[in-house]
């Protein structure tokens, strides 16, 4: 019986072993820091705004909402007068997305991502703030609901959207 017990321990000792980082913390979690300091960006577009405000109202709703994500957008030019917008939610800042500024809805922080600040979607503010998360080395999986909206000739429509299941 001894060897058996030992036979099962082993692999679980080398594991622990494994994962552990420095002063025997675990590696899944070690936290570093990430600082971006961005934009301020004013929303000029209405219907946008609307979009982003029901959805916002949907998700406080549901019971895995918490108010301190940050919310993502992200625009994709498909072609010259063509777009896709990406709306998500996240718990930490991206490295390596490329953020072009913040905007509030509500006291909840939406976060713009992508290439360029669509002008007939946003005006730019002289104002910056710096926003810090502190990440996982290892992140855990997330899973929130995306909206994904075109935008053709002024037209402002929703082309798939992935809600959660609300509790």
């Amino acid at each position: 019986m001894k060897r058996i017990f030992s036979l099962y321990i082993l692999p679980s000792i080398f594991l622990i072993l494994l994962f552990l980082g420095k002063n025997n913390v675990l590696i899944a979690q070690e936290t570093y820091t990430v600082t971006k300091t961005l934009q301020k960006l004013n929303i000029v577009h209405n219907q946008f705004e609307a979009t982003l405000d029901s959805l916002l109202k949907i998700e406080r709703q549901c019971s895995y909402y918490k108010e301190s994500l940050f919310w993502s957008v992200s625009f994709t030019q498909l072609k010259d007068d063509e777009f896709t917008i990406s709306i998500t939610m996240q718990t930490e800042l991206s490295e390596k997305y490329k953020y072009l500024g913040y905007f509030q809805i509500d006291s909840v922080t939406f976060l713009l991502a992508g290439e360029n600040i669509h002008k007939d979607f946003f005006k730019v503010c002289n104002t910056k703030q710096k926003f810090t998360s502190k990440n996982k080395k290892i992140p855990s999986v997330e899973d929130y609901s995306t909206w994904l909206y075109g935008y053709k000739g002024k037209t402002l429509f929703l082309r798939e959207s992935f809600p959660l299941p609300c509790d």
